[in-house]
């Protein structure tokens, strides 16, 4: 057709050059050939982008060759408002939802002038949605413009009915509201993954959620909302799987720790304020104890259980599913100390829980090493250790009875994962060993473990002994082996100095064990706390001697006699900003004296390792 039209033009234009009118016909003659010519040549782009075959994505799954009917709207450009509202149907689609929502307000005004009972109402109203549906999900079938239209306003509509019928009218029941909804959704989201239909699919999840959080507030129908949440995780993963949508999946994360902080709050509340037992029968029916712990364990074996299956499967991981495995501890220690600690009163079971989880994902990143041997295709190793890691290091408490005890053994965690990185090559592990001995100390400072005598014995001893021989024993062997060169440590730190972590670890458990062993000796004699105040700060001076002495002229190592002048400044901050304005005779003496003595050694030193280095040079 567009040849003959080009034929056609060329014979009108070679008679009108017989009839004198050449300049002007051969000018028009070029610019309505340039103009055919540009329009087929966009006609064969366009032909050609439909003709092309999909190809599989990265997870492997071939998209469908039809295009979705809510991603083909294009936006008005020079081709005129009139032909973009006519391409993407925008006037009958306009029409569709006036028709709909004529019909919607006509059930409703029926109701609202008591022509019609409201139990008759409502069944008229379902029975219009589900009609909505069905003509929609047919037209999907059908790919039809319309489509979207009928499935998104049905679903809409559903809302609006259960919550009127709930709010106004008082004649649907909680559970068969919720069940409606489930049902409903669960039909949504097939419709939506099997055509690709991306509002659906949100509107289906998120729709469904908001109005199950409104529907009897605040006694929120935790069950109900669970069990939509958990079908709305399984479609985004489905739909992140067929490159439909990537950005579902974060929404439906923070809304399901959203839930379970509301869910565990209300009955950890119950709980406490219940005062006929811990059984299931004397809990107000509001909180849903029952349910709590079994939908909890869902969330927690789907989201562990989707990073192992595709660590396993060597399948690209994203953001999203490095994180997974940390949200699944997150949530079985949140539920565990509600239901097995609070209610169950049974703190050892939720430690032997929780270490049966960390044991499982440490066992797939030793699947995984056994399988392709160590430093091969390392993604997600961290992402389970970091699970493993938090599940651990939370779990010793509930195993020994009480967080000082505890101090004891939380050092043996980071010399594992020490150990890990090494077997596995990976520096990140390695990284993850260095922030759970901050950790760990950390832990010891927050809960008083080292600052005082313990009244269950020498537990504060025991602890401060071992993060001291741990710490100092640890970063002399990383002195020895050089972290992987890899992930953090070979574009942030190649030089290891994230290893100083355990130096200061070691150092300050140590200061700590003796400043135990000087308060112990100053109650046994009477000192007075002059004495006590002064003789942890000629502690500190003698630390940092040794440690400049012992950087300087025996290890001949920087890195330790730095670590020396750091703490003779702060030794010297304790001697002049504390000790002289609280601390008074013999003590406060001595106390100006061994920082004296520091400062004089400091200077004899330091002249003599600038000479060496000299003679050296």
């Amino acid at each position: 057709m567009i040849a003959y039209d080009i034929r056609a033009i060329t014979s009108a234009g070679e008679q009108g050059m017989t009839k004198n009118e050449g300049q002007g016909a051969d000018h028009h003659l070029s610019l309505e050939i340039a103009r055919l010519r540009s329009r087929m040549d966009d006609l064969a782009k366009r032909l050609e982008a439909l003709e092309a075959p999909k190809l599989p994505d990265a997870h492997g799954h071939r998209e469908s060759s039809l295009p979705s009917l809510e991603s083909t709207i294009l936006l008005p450009n020079e081709e005129g408002l009139w032909t973009w509202l006519g391409r993407n149907a925008v006037l009958p689609r306009l029409a569709a939802v006036c028709f709909m929502l004529v019909v919607a307000l006509l059930l409703r005004t029926v109701t609202d002038n008591a022509w019609v009972s409201p139990n008759l109402g409502t069944i008229l109203g379902l029975s219009y949605v589900a009609i909505l549906l069905c003509c929609g999900w047919w037209q999907y079938a059908s790919s039809r413009r319309l489509a979207p239209v009928f499935s998104s306003c049905g679903l809409l509509l559903l809302f609006s009915i259960i919550a009127e019928s709930r709010f106004h009218f008082s004649v649907l029941p909680l559970w068969l509201g919720s069940s409606l909804l489930i049902a409903a959704s669960a039909a949504a989201v097939s419709v939506a993954l099997r055509y690709r239909a991306l509002v659906l699919l949100w509107l289906a999840v998120m729709g469904a959620v908001l109005v199950i959080f409104i529907l009897d507030f605040p006694n929120i129908a935790f069950p109900a909302a669970a069990l939509i949440l958990l079908m709305g995780g399984l479609a985004a993963i489905k739909a992140a799987e067929r490159a439909l949508s990537t950005n579902l999946r974060w929404p439906v994360l923070f809304t399901v720790f959203f839930l379970f902080s509301i869910w565990g709050f209300k009955l950890s509340h119950a709980i406490k304020n219940n005062e006929s037992g811990t059984a299931v029968s004397s809990l107000p029916p509001a909180v849903f104890a029952f349910w709590f712990l079994p939908l909890l364990l869902c969330f927690v074996f789907l989201f562990s259980g989707i990073t192992s299956r595709r660590i396993l499967k060597n399948t690209q991981l994203d953001a999203f599913d490095h994180l997974l495995p940390l949200a699944g501890a997150s949530l079985l220690l949140l539920g565990g100390n509600v239901v097995l600690v609070t209610w169950g009163k049974n703190p050892l079971f939720m430690g032997v829980v929780a270490w049966v989880f960390a044991l499982l994902f440490l066992g797939v990143i030793w699947h995984k090493i056994k399988k392709q041997g160590p430093g091969k295709n390392m993604a997600g190793f961290v992402s389970l250790g970091v699970a493993a890691a938090l599940l651990l290091f939370f779990s010793v408490p509930f195993l020994v009875g009480n967080l000082p005890t505890a101090q004891i053994f939380l050092p043996l965690i980071f010399v594992a994962f020490l150990a890990l990185s090494q077997r596995l090559g990976s520096g990140n592990m390695r990284l993850l060993a260095v922030f759970l001995a901050f950790l760990a100390l950390m832990s010891g400072l927050i809960s008083g473990v080292y600052l005082g005598p313990s009244p269950s014995g020498p537990v504060n001893w025991l602890a401060a002994l071992s993060a001291s021989i741990t710490g100092l024993g640890v970063y002399f062997w990383c002195r020895r082996n050089p972290p992987p060169k890899n992930g953090f440590f070979l574009h942030i730190d190649p030089n290891d100095y994230a290893a100083l972590t355990f130096l200061a670890c070691g150092l300050l458990s140590l200061y700590f064990l003796t400043a135990l062993a000087l308060t112990s000796l100053c109650d046994s004699y009477s000192f007075s706390p002059s004495s006590l105040a002064c003789g942890k700060s000629i502690l500190i001076n003698i630390g940092a001697a040794f440690l400049i002495v012992w950087g300087t002229m025996i290890r001949k190592t920087k890195e330790i006699a730095a670590t020396g002048i750091i703490i003779a400044f702060i030794g010297g901050g304790k001697v002049f900003f504390s000790d002289l304005l609280h601390t008074q005779g013999l003590p406060l003496i001595l106390s100006v004296s061994s920082f004296g003595a520091l400062t004089a050694l400091c200077s004899l030193v330091l002249s003599n390792w600038q000479k060496m280095c000299g003679r050296q040079r």
